[in-house]
């Protein structure tokens, strides 16, 4: 963890602390001057405010869709499944957010499979041409995304909404409840409720929050980091207008967002720690294999030229003597390669012979071609000096023969 994440953390948490003491000393008086029930841009916010954990998670089954391999005989199933799992999120988001406008069942019903119809192909089609390193840094992102977004949205803030069960500011006014008698403050819980009073925390707040996720984008697209401080700005103005909308339409008081923003980040915080820091291992293995399959067809001719030459055989081969217990495999090899030796040396002797003080190519000989000329004449020279040193060594063997008869 760096030392600016640090900071930010400390930052976040004192400023939280300084919003929840004066929650709890003016959120009553807050939202009475905050309060307008019919704002129309504070009803869409409440609207559609919750889109950040049910796209994630559609976003995550659609490209799973297409990371799964062709040769899989469930193929068929799994896709299905995908695909399905994809539209069931729109679905839900579809028939939660047209609570705002419609009470009928079967409105919200008609208008959540619209939503799905209308949203789903879209999302599956944004990953139909991506390669599949590409998608596979999706998936790694969007799964951080997902559970993000179920822990801090979908069953902490749920959970604590029914075990709180803190009435509303426009339950307090619907109810005839101007003096605000059932008021309580944040720090109160009232018990378990099923019918209403769930107005501490805000998961509009907290589904808000999740976009904070972005902010990690960088983790896995490294292209990315340049543009992160404009997505922080962005994040944190829809953190800010979402809070604010929510105390506008008496959903909920200061204390209830600042609480919702805190499960968010909270849940961000430690999910990227847990996701990335500590298991950066596994999260570098996987981008360290998607480059070197991306770069594995592209290989240098130096690394080629390398394994040629570790296959190289030595020049000390020499002609098997008679009688040795050499395998005839290995024997007819070896005379291969002294015959081999010995025609190279053949034709190196029967070349035009060259100065042997210096090679100098002529002006019009191209550059290429002259650092070949100089390459053959030092290998010839080196030939021969091979040849002079063995005719040497057979004289001086014949002499001691003589010597010795």
């Amino acid at each position: 963890m760096t030392k600016a994440r640090k900071i930010v953390f400390v930052s976040v948490i004192v400023a939280v602390s300084v919003l929840l003491a004066l929650g709890g000393l003016y959120d009553k008086t807050i939202s009475q001057n905050l309060c307008q029930g019919n704002n129309l841009g504070a009803q869409l916010f409440e609207s559609l405010g919750t889109f950040p954990p049910f796209v994630f998670v559609a976003a995550t089954f659609a490209v799973l869709f297409f990371l799964v391999k062709e040769e899989d005989r469930c193929r068929i199933f799994k896709k299905t499944v995908c695909v399905c799992l994809t539209a069931v999120s729109y679905l839900v988001f579809g028939f939660v957010g047209s609570e705002t406008f419609l009470t009928a069942f079967w409105a919200r019903a008609v208008t959540a499979l619209c939503t799905a119809i209308v949203l789903t192909p879209p999302t599956v089609l944004f990953f139909l041409k991506k390669d599949q390193e590409r998608l596979k840094k999706y998936a790694i992102f969007l799964i951080f995304a997902s559970i993000v977004c179920v822990v801090s949205s979908l069953i902490t803030v749920n959970v604590i909404k029914f075990i709180w069960g803190r009435v509303r500011y426009r339950e307090m006014m619907q109810e005839g409840d101007v003096a605000l008698k059932g008021f309580t403050a944040w720090y109160h819980p009232n018990g378990f409720s099923l019918s209403g009073h769930h107005s501490f925390p805000s998961a509009h707040t907290s589904a808000a929050s999740n976009l904070l996720v972005l902010c990690a984008l960088d983790e896995v697209f490294p292209e990315a980091h340049g543009k992160k401080k404009t997505v922080i700005f962005v994040v944190s103005l829809y953190i800010f207008t979402m809070a604010y909308s929510r105390i506008v339409l008496g959903a909920h008081f200061l204390s209830d967002v600042t609480v919702g923003f805190l499960i968010g980040y909270l849940a961000f915080f430690v999910a990227r720690y847990l996701y990335f820091d500590k298991s950066k291992t596994v999260i570098s293995a996987l981008m360290q294999k998607q480059e070197e399959n991306a770069e594995g067809a592209d290989e240098p001719a130096e690394e080629a030229a390398d394994v040629l030459s570790e296959q190289v055989i030595s020049e000390e081969v020499t002609e098997p003597e008679e009688g040795a217990d050499v395998a005839e495999e290995e024997t007819d090899e070896g005379l291969l390669l002294y015959k081999d030796r010995h025609e190279i040396r053949a034709e190196a002797k029967s070349a035009p012979i060259v100065q042997e003080e210096e090679y100098e190519p002529d002006e019009d000989v191209p550059e290429q071609e002259a650092d070949v000329g100089i390459l053959l004449y030092k290998s010839r020279r080196d030939i021969r000096a091979s040849d002079a040193l063995i005719a040497d060594e057979e004289d001086f063997d014949d002499d001691d023969e003589d010597e010795d008869y």
